[in-house]
């Protein structure tokens, strides 16, 4: 997967989880990892979600990354970060944040440099019914 989400900046992996937290030596845990569709007994719903990214910039970036959460369409979470790095590969992982959900669907998250124009990062499936036998 790459998003390019403005001239020198792409996205190379998102990766969707309950919690990002820092480790020792410049590592990251991700804990509750999403590999599919994300199952609710009852909506409405709020989700603690997480996000790892890591980024590829062909040039010095120091600025805004907007990140915005919908449901079917309608956004229920936004946030923003700043992004001050050099050249090559970095981790943009975002901790936890709540997000509520009232429609089974798709959740969607999108991203950019800006809060206007907006890039596909990654979709998953938001379903109701008991949680699965493990």
């Amino acid at each position: 997967m790459t998003v390019e989400i403005s001239d020198g900046i792409s996205f190379q992996t998102a990766i969707l989880c309950e919690e990002v937290r820092p480790e020792a030596a410049n590592k990251w845990s991700l804990l509750g990892v999403f590999p599919g569709g994300l199952m609710v007994p009852s909506l409405p719903a709020n989700l603690r979600l997480g996000l790892y990214v890591e980024a590829k910039l062909e040039r010095d970036y120091k600025g805004p990354i907007h990140l915005r959460i919908l449901n079917n369409g309608t956004e229920v979470a936004q946030i923003r970060g700043d992004l001050d790095s050099k050249v090559g590969f970095v981790a943009l992982p975002i901790g936890s944040l709540v997000a509520g959900f009232t429609h089974e669907g798709t959740i969607e998250i999108e991203v950019g440099t800006d809060a206007v124009h907006w890039h596909h990062l990654l979709t998953r499936d938001l379903l109701t019914g008991p949680p699965p036998v493990a």
